[in-house]
């Protein structure tokens, strides 16, 4: 909302949608997976949200009627190839600390397919680093993502969530 001329929110949660126009934001509750708005966008953000959803290719279509020929999708969704993630599967006393309403698991390849198949192209995508670690566990696995990055590993392993760019083919 700082850097843009307009800034229009969305949420399907009415309670949390009232409590942000009481605080003077710009939302609407609706779901634009079944209804888009009929307005178009230079850019839509969709903030971890699509790992949460059952029928993500409708997050895509939906995407298409609602974006300017120009203009761009992003999407942020937590990534499967975080060491934390992968430490935790691997011990079977442990779960995954992730919403438990998750539904999927989204990489690169994967959300190229899906968005190619509603007309969108991926253009670029990139790790979101959290530098900032609280726990003594957090701050050891960061140091070791950055040891196995010097042994030739994916950079990937130290971001918690990723950033997926697309526009219309």
């Amino acid at each position: 909302a700082e850097s843009a001329a307009e800034c229009l929110g969305v949420d399907i949660l009415e309670d949390d949608v009232r409590e942000l126009q009481r605080r003077g934001f710009r939302v609407i509750a609706q779901d634009v997976l079944a209804t888009p708005i009929t307005d178009t966008f230079d850019v839509i953000v969709c903030g971890e949200m699509i790992e949460h959803i059952s029928r993500p290719g409708e997050l895509f279509s939906s995407a298409a009627k609602m974006l300017r020929p120009d203009g761009r999708l992003l999407i942020t969704t937590p990534n499967p190839w975080y060491i934390g993630y992968i430490l935790k599967a691997m011990f079977p006393h442990r779960f995954l600390p992730v919403s438990v309403d998750h539904v999927a698991w989204y990489d690169a390849p994967t959300l190229a397919e899906l968005a190619e198949r509603s007309g969108f192209a991926l253009t670029g995508h990139q790790g979101l680093v959290n530098t900032h670690h609280v726990t003594m566990r957090a701050r050891l696995a960061f140091w070791l993502t950055r040891i196995l990055q010097l042994a030739g590993c994916s950079p990937s392993l130290s971001c918690r969530s990723c950033l997926y760019e697309f526009r219309l083919a």
